[in-house]
This record gives structure tokens, C-alpha cells and sequence, in this order.
């Protein structure tokens, strides 16, 4: 049995995503995505500046695109779905991924 944990607000860094990007078409696909919907996120995970991505407005969105990223990144590498799964503080929403369907909405 397997269980995924989803890390919160505060658990961001610059840089965050990119070895996925890189290593994962599942991966690269979602935050293709998240960049489709909000332009601009990618440059801002993977080179900052720290205090723009630590605002919430941006540090929510850049957590979830790359917690979804891994996610996908996890199952595209042969990982079974989670059993189990639980979220601190923003991740306590993402939990329903292994369940429901989820997409990024663009424009």
C-alpha cells in the first residue's frame, strides 16, 4: 500500500520543478499547463526572485503546479496510485488527485 503526502504554503524554493521539467514528459506536460494558464510562472519557479515567489499569489499556484508535476511524474515512472493520501496547509486540497480528474483551466 501506497501514501502520498503533499507539502504546503512555506515549502517552495527557486528552482523548484525544473529537474522534472527536464526528466519527465508527464511532468513537462502539466507545467506546459500551468505556464499556458499563468504566464510568466515557469521563469519565476526556476529563477526567481525568492520574495516575488514567496507571495502567496504566486507560491500557491507554483506549489501546486509542481506538486501535480511529481504526481505525475511518480505514475509516468511506473509508481502505483496511493492508497492513501494527506496534505499540510495548501497541499490538504490535493489529496483528491489520485481520485478525480484535475486540469489546468487556460484562457
Amino acid at each position: 500500500m501506497y501514501a502520498a503526502l503533499f507539502p504546503g504554503q512555506g515549502s517552495h524554493r527557486v528552482g523548484m520543478g525544473r529537474a522534472l521539467y527536464e526528466a519527465s514528459p508527464a511532468a513537462k506536460e502539466v507545467l506546459d499547463r500551468a505556464e499556458a494558464a499563468l504566464p510568466g510562472l515557469l521563469k519565476l519557479m526556476w529563477e526567481g526572485p525568492e520574495e516575488a515567489l514567496t507571495l502567496t499569489e504566486n507560491q500557491q499556484p507554483a506549489l501546486l503546479a509542481a506538486g501535480y508535476a511529481a504526481y505525475r511524474a511518480f505514475l509516468e515512472a511506473g509508481g502505483n496510485p496511493p492508497a492513501l493520501a494527506a496534505g499540510h496547509s495548501l497541499g490538504s486540497g490535493r489529496p483528491t488527485w489520485p481520485r478525480a480528474p484535475w486540469s489546468w483551466k487556460t484562457p
